[in-house]
């Protein structure tokens, strides 16, 4: 067995060497988890896990896993990661989910995430994959993710909006989650032209039935920002750091007060039906409504999304669509219940009196 590195005498230790050192001994490698906080309530969404290293080595995530590349050791690497967030999955706190970041080469490198396929139920945990080092053949990724799917996971986009690749991939994958890169928060509630960006993107994944998760969360600037335009999900030191399973919001009150004072509309989740409804979902994650016509594709939206913005997408449907109820599902991909467009229209019209 390789010695482990250590920084005794002076020696520095380099990521390569922390490589080499995991490789041989996984027991080194250890996952710290990052709250995702409702951005409505203040109560924790999901987690980030995230792999660490001993501290005394001071080698940092992105260098480490840049390193295994090197190395030609991303694929172990990733397998080991993927073991041990599947040995958290169980410990999970209910009404939450579990997200893993997986490079998109990673999804098709020999044994890399073969500890996720083996596993028959994936329930509650949602694979990241990066915006980095696409493949040219992408045939192979869509199969892979769509074994995960079937298995019950989902799968978000991370680091949207970065360049067009990013939008690019997003519009293939068709994701049930979109990370929106940190790049965009950064100016939020300083320049409007950052709002302004976010929210036209958050329109985009609404369309694509994808719950938005901004990442960089770092001022209560930003946080008042993201209350405005109707965020659901964020993510970032101000809301909680990265630490042992499971810690909650590191300020709910402060998150529930910036809601109160952001909202000024009716949500559909006081139209909320929970009486049963036929559907089912495909193995690309996508939504459909049974009926005797034969099946239609739902339009799939989250219990906060407003009662204006469920209406106008509904009348933006084709006709075959546009009166057919709309699915409201959880942050997990739960369907919750629907809503009927004729209560969508006979809120507006009390809303207007």
């Amino acid at each position: 067995m390789r010695a482990v590195p250590r920084q005794g005498g002076g020696a520095r230790v380099t990521a390569e060497d922390a490589v080499r050192a995991v490789l041989s001994d996984p027991s080194l490698l250890t996952v710290v988890a990052q709250p995702l906080v409702d951005l409505t309530t203040g109560g924790v969404a999901g987690y980030e896990a995230l792999a660490r290293v001993p501290a005394e080595w001071d080698v940092a995530p992105d260098r480490l896993f840049a390193a295994a590349h090197r190395l030609g050791g991303s694929a172990a690497l990733q397998a080991h990661v993927c073991e041990a967030v599947l040995r958290l999955l169980p410990e999970l706190p209910g009404d939450t989910f579990l997200t893993v970041n997986v490079d998109p080469g990673d999804l098709v490198a020999a044994g890399a995430v073969a500890p996720l396929l083996a596993r028959r139920s994936l329930t509650r945990l949602v694979v990241e994959i990066t915006e980095h080092a696409w493949p040219d053949d992408t045939a192979p990724v869509d199969e892979v993710v769509a074994r995960l799917r079937a298995a019950g996971a989902l799968v978000a986009a991370d680091d949207v909006g970065a360049g067009y690749a990013g939008l690019h991939q997003l519009m293939r994958l068709r994701p049930d989650m979109v990370k929106v890169d940190r790049g965009l928060v950064r100016e939020l509630g300083d320049d409007p032209a950052a709002e302004l960006l976010v929210q036209v993107l958050g329109e985009l994944c609404s369309h694509l039935d994808a719950w938005v998760v901004v990442e960089g969360v770092e001022t209560e600037t930003q946080l008042a920002a993201l209350a405005r335009l109707g965020v659901p999900i964020g993510q970032g030191w101000l809301l909680g750091r990265p630490a042992a399973p499971w810690a909650g919001c590191a300020d709910p009150e402060l998150v529930r007060r910036r809601a109160r004072m952001a909202r000024v509309e009716d949500t559909v989740a006081s139209l909320l039906d929970t009486a049963p409804l036929g559907h089912v979902r495909d193995d690309v994650g996508t939504y459909w409504l049974l009926g005797d016509d034969g099946a239609v594709r739902a339009t799939v939206m989250a219990p906060s999304t407003p009662v204006v913005d469920a209406a106008q997408r509904a009348v933006a449907r084709g006709p075959r669509e546009r009166w057919s109820p709309l699915l409201v599902t959880s942050r997990t991909g739960e369907v919750l219940g629907h809503v009927r467009v004729e209560s969508l229209v006979t809120a507006l019209a009390r809303a207007a009196r």
